[in-house]
């Protein structure tokens, strides 16, 4: 019969001094800090800088009428201002029309509250997005009362003989 095997006996670890013990707690408390503050942020709103979809259409123009329009498909985002003290709330929009006759401003709307803070007109009509004004950001005024708003994507046409497109993404920065 083979001899058995002798395993040796493993030490007991080293407690921690006083200042390893602070510098792990320390950390400990640290990573619990920063899981609190990601978790309240994407509960209000989604990750930090990750893009929300407004909804809108690169293809199909919202309907030839002038005056404010909801864009094709939208969808209302819901914004949580008590949780989202020091940021700043933002869309990025892209927007087309099909004859520089027309022209199309962009705006997201507080649909809670029923206010609006708008983009400037665009009389481009680039496929690829790269003219003037196509591409804007928007940047959200913070509400007086702080409080969940939803907001929503809305396109302008300046007369109802063009089609215009558009298409948004609200962020958190």
């Amino acid at each position: 019969m083979p001899p058995a095997l002798q395993i040796p006996p493993v030490p007991d670890p080293q407690p921690f001094t006083q200042t390893e013990r602070l510098s792990v707690d320390g950390l400990t408390w640290l990573r619990n800090l920063r899981t609190t503050i990601t978790t309240l942020i994407n509960t209000a709103f989604g990750a930090a800088g990750t893009p929300r979809p407004l909804g809108g259409s690169r293809q199909i123009s919202v309907r030839e009428a002038a005056g404010i329009q909801d864009a094709i498909d939208y969808l209302d985002i819901p914004v949580d201002w008590t949780r989202i003290s020091g940021y700043t709330v933002r869309a990025q929009v892209e927007v087309r029309t099909d004859d520089p006759s027309t022209s199309v401003t962009p705006s997201i709307a507080n649909v809670t509250d029923g206010t609006s803070d708008a983009g400037v007109a665009c009389v481009a009509i680039a496929a690829d997005y790269s003219g003037a004004n196509q591409k804007q950001t928007i940047t959200i005024t913070v509400p007086v009362v702080r409080a969940r708003k939803l907001y929503r994507l809305k396109l302008t046409p300046s007369d109802a003989n063009n089609g215009v497109y558009g298409i948004g993404y609200l962020e958190i920065v």
